[in-house]
């Protein structure tokens, strides 16, 4: 039996609990004057906040599936990564989109965790090198559209929200680093006794 994503399904329940409470989402989202005032937790949990039901349910979806699928290859590098790619994303945007006032969506820690998939795939035997060189491909060629447009290309910002390119290709960037740095993410594992494949 697989274990349980625990880490994806814990960053789902507290982006579903900010959104529900919003309450809880203005105590997390990025906040530019808020953090310059002193709550630098803002920093990481910006990526929790959703402006949207349809915003939530588009990065809710693309992390569930390529966070539970990464963190079923290594729960403590995910864990790294989850941080890493929210602390990046959080970075990205006040240094470098400072014009942004506010910031929210789990899009640029979904990236992350889909840039890391199909990096951790190209290591692994049979059909999925191939499978994961097609989807770095495509993860390069729509993060380039967007920085070249200011667009989301797969799905829109709502209404009065400013798309983030930026805080996609942050969450590349800290995929990266993290799946490059220390060994392998999703490194096979032994089963029944026998010597992990390499």
């Amino acid at each position: 039996m697989r274990p349980f994503p625990w880490v994806t399904a814990a960053v789902l329940s507290l982006a579903l609990g900010a959104y529900l409470e919003p309450a809880l989402g203005e105590l997390l989202i990025l906040d530019r004057a808020r953090v310059a005032s002193g709550e630098a937790w803002r920093v990481l949990t910006g990526s929790l906040v959703h402006f949207s039901a349809s915003h939530l349910a588009v990065d809710a979806l693309a992390f569930g599936v390529a966070g539970a699928m990464l963190e079923r290859r290594g729960r403590a590098r995910f864990a790294t990564l989850t941080l890493a790619s929210a602390l990046a994303v959080g970075l990205a945007v006040l240094w470098l989109q400072p014009s942004l006032q506010r910031y929210a969506g789990l899009s640029g820690m979904a990236y992350a965790a889909i840039v890391a998939l199909a990096l951790v795939g190209l290591r692994e035997p049979g059909p999925m090198p191939t499978l994961s060189g097609l989807a770095l491909a495509a993860c390069v060629a729509k993060l380039a559209w967007e920085l070249s447009t200011g667009r989301m290309l797969l799905a829109g910002a709502p209404p009065g929200v400013v798309a983030v390119p930026l805080a996609h290709l942050a969450g590349a960037i800290a995929a990266v680093a993290v799946t490059g740095a220390g060994g392998r993410l999703g490194a096979a594992r032994p089963v029944a006794g026998r010597p992990a494949a390499r």
